[in-house]
């Protein structure tokens, strides 16, 4: 079929993500929403049109989370600002792209930056998938990133209704096994 799409690679924490380029919004590389209102986002969103319902995944990359598998109150700041920084960016990035989606005043240049497939999406029902990727991370390290990160999405994800099993902290491992990198 005349329907391939074309496949770009995006490089980011030292990990190659190829995604389809007219299904792929490089949010933080983005005029309207980077640079113009200043907001930090995620990498990039890319709908996957599976076949049962289509899927909007938010993806965050991080070269390496710190361990915090053990509770002292060092540890414990970290993990609070590392999430933090996280939830913010998940969050703008859901916000930023669906108040764009649902045409809201004043966003026409965050929809114009959209692409295609992005642009004609079901808004109302496309599902969520929130993906933190971390590089270099044993398995166990990502167990309390991904505890805290839920906690701290909750409210977003009940404004959203996004069940919380969509949240996904993986490391390099898992996302070469689901062919989300190269």
């Amino acid at each position: 079929g005349g329907d391939r799409s074309m496949i770009i690679d995006i490089i980011e924490s030292k990990m190659v993500f190829p995604v389809e380029k007219e299904n792929t919004f490089l949010i933080e590389k983005s005029k309207s929403v980077s640079k113009k209102r200043g907001l930090k986002s995620v990498e990039f969103v890319e709908l996957k049109n599976f076949a049962k319902n289509p899927s909007l995944r938010f993806v965050e990359a991080k070269t390496s989370n710190p361990n915090f598998t053990n509770n002292d109150n060092d540890n414990k700041e970290k993990l609070d600002e590392y999430i933090h920084d996280i939830r913010e960016k998940f969050q703008n990035s859901v916000s930023i792209l669906f108040s764009s989606l649902s045409k809201r005043k004043g966003l026409d240049d965050v929809f114009n930056e959209l692409p295609t497939g992005i642009q004609s999406v079901n808004y109302k029902n496309v599902e969520c998938g929130l993906w933190l990727v971390v590089k270099d991370s044993e398995p166990e390290w990502l167990i309390p990133v991904l505890a805290s990160l839920k906690k701290e999405l909750k409210p977003m994800l009940k404004c959203w209704n996004i069940p919380d099993s969509n949240v996904k902290v993986i490391n390099e491992d898992d996302a070469r096994n689901l062919t989300i990198i190269k």
